[in-house]
């Protein structure tokens, strides 16, 4: 990266914007003038037109080059007059002063004043410091714009509209967004005549996004159910949704009475983020030589529709024969239609780019799709969103891994702490599914910490939700036995395999005073296991119980259960016997 800096901010910000308006009105302010004259040999004293001027600059041609010439050096400058110094005897050439070619004209550029103001309280809250400080902040701001403006013509530093402006220079244009698409079913509950569900019929998730139908979905006489394509309102990664997230018509068709997707509705890509833009534009000259790799990646990558483009040779992928090369690409899923053009595409762009005698084969990548839930800890702050939130950041995640590269779970879940809202990850509850079987890699799963993708794979999200925990639950089992689940809301949540800590904290009352409130027995942390399934059982030992007595209390008690390190979750209360 080239960082062109910041030359309009020099010397420009509002501290010595101020000092210097405050400088003019003091001593007067300050203008330049431009004085020439021919260079006469004889002449070595040259009078200027001000008697108060002060000389900036003296340039001229000095032994046919154009020459800045040094004060001190090549001539000394009072207030009115300009000597040029003659060469002492004996000096050798480097010191020797220079002088403009005979009969050449020189430039003197010269600095005065005006008369001063005659102000001198220029302190804050007077009137000359205000209307100062004013006028500074407006120029201090004009010169931050400017050196915005400068900075925004450079690619390392033009972002958004200014970028395109930029890369359209090298004839690039930003990819723009995709509308997701699917399909969708509508139903009603009871046979009836035949129904048509027009075009443009809304259905929407419960989040608010919006679908349209492209095609009718026609439900014959006799049939309950019909199908019809949809297509998001809006471009963008956000329509891509899970399967049966659908349920909502904000205004139903005459005779049907629900609507659901079966399949995930997906293909929305977000617009080409700046980055991957300059990235195009630093390859453009190599795009345009042809016959590299880095050539016919960039060629691939301008196809709409692509999301990554990775060029592999032998030296890479032993699996690769010599003299061949390997395009494999990544596209929004979509319609069959619609990959084809992409397919084709992309073929056009290999064919267009690759070197002679060399055989370029693209090749789509698998998918390997990841499924499933997570299930979260809430937080002490309150965001109804945030599971949701959670859900989006995870699946946006998953869509920036590159060809071949491993998901990793633990980078999936310490995405939790940068939402408001939640504590932890409790458990990732994800599947995956290859597209294609590998030798030596499973074909679906459960994902681990670590899940190895194959050269030509890459990780996908699919159906992705989340479900954040808000409550415990607990009853009494047997005889000092509990069974605690994790509630959201009042559903039990499932769990493969998840070790917590809770705190039990047990009160009884005492046989000698049954109208006082009950005394603490036990409180005590212990570590509970759910294993497939949503319920784990703990059991209070003697060792648990330090300061319960058969014989002074009651032998029922009442429990109080809470997730340790997590006080925004709401506890349980339960009783229990506690004597066996």
């Amino acid at each position: 990266m080239i960082d062109p800096g910041n030359p309009f901010l020099e010397g420009h910000d509002f501290p010595s914007v101020v000092a210097a308006l405050e400088d003019s009105l003091h001593l007067g302010v300050e203008h330049q003038e431009s004085y020439r004259f021919v260079f006469d040999p004889a002449v070595y004293v040259y009078d200027l037109p001000r008697v108060d001027a002060s000389v900036v600059r003296v340039t001229g041609l000095s032994g046919g080059h154009f020459t800045v010439f040094e004060p001190g050096r090549d001539y000394d400058a009072s207030p009115s007059r300009l000597v040029w110094r003659r060469a002492p005897a004996g000096a050798d050439a480097a010191g020797t002063p220079r002088t403009p070619d005979p009969r050449t004209p020189a430039e003197v550029t010269y600095s005065f004043r005006d008369l001063p103001s005659g102000i001198t309280d220029f302190a804050p809250g007077s009137v000359a410091g205000t209307i100062i400080r004013a006028v500074g902040r407006e120029v201090a701001l004009l010169y931050h714009q400017l050196n915005e403006a400068y900075r925004r013509a450079f690619l390392d530093t033009a972002n958004g509209v200014a970028l395109d402006s930029v890369v359209a220079l090298l004839g690039i244009v930003r990819n723009p967004a995709q509308k997701a698409s699917g399909t969708v079913t509508f139903a009603r509950l009871l046979a009836g005549p035949r129904a048509v569900v027009p075009v443009g019929t809304a259905v929407e998730d419960p989040a608010g996004r919006r679908y349209l139908t492209t095609t009718a979905a026609v439900l014959e006489e006799g049939a309950t159910e019909g199908e019809a394509e949809v297509e998001a309102v809006e471009p963008g990664a956000a329509g891509n949704i899970g399967a049966n997230a659908v349920a909502v018509m904000p205004t139903p068709p005459v005779g049907v009475n629900s609507v659901t997707n079966a399949e995930p509705i997906t293909g929305g890509q977000d617009p080409e983020p700046d980055d991957a833009l300059r990235e195009r534009a630093r390859h453009a000259l190599e795009r345009a030589g042809n016959a590299t790799m880095g050539a016919i990646e960039f060629a691939v990558r301008d196809v709409d529709g692509v999301e990554d483009v990775a060029v592999i040779d032998h030296s890479v992928d032993l699996d690769v024969p010599l003299g061949q090369v390997r395009v494999r690409y990544s596209s929004a899923a979509g319609s069959p239609e619609r990959q084809a053009e992409i397919e084709d595409a992309v073929a056009a762009a290999v064919e267009r780019t690759r070197a002679a005698g060399v055989m370029a084969v693209p090749e789509r990548v698998r998918p390997v799709t990841i499924t499933g839930t997570f299930v979260l800890i809430r937080s002490e702050i309150e965001d109804p969103a945030a599971a949701s939130t959670y859900a989006d950041a995870a699946a946006q995640a998953i869509r920036g891994l590159a060809i071949g590269e491993a998901l990793s779970l633990r980078r999936l879940t310490s995405l939790v702490y940068q939402v408001p809202g939640l504590a932890d990850v409790a458990e990732a509850k994800l599947d995956f599914t290859r597209e294609v079987a590998r030798p030596g890699l499973p074909a679906n799963g459960a994902v681990g910490d670590l899940l190895p993708v194959d050269r030509s794979e890459q990780a996908t999200p699919g159906a992705l939700s989340a479900v954040a925990v808000t409550h415990l639950g607990a009853q009494a089992d047997t005889t000092r036995t509990l069974e605690i689940q994790l509630l959201q809301g009042i559903s039990p949540v499932g769990f493969r395999h998840v070790t917590v800590q809770v705190r039990l904290q047990v009160k009884a009352t005492l046989r000698s005073s049954t109208t006082l409130p009950p005394v603490l027995v036990a409180d005590v942390v212990k570590a509970v296991v759910i294993n497939q399934g949503d319920t784990a059982v703990v059991t209070l030992t003697d060792d648990d119980l330090t300061n319960f007595d058969a014989d002074e209390h009651q032998p029922t008690g009442q429990v109080t259960v809470t997730l340790a390190g997590y006080p925004a979750v709401a506890a349980a209360t339960t009783t229990l016997d506690l004597v066996m």
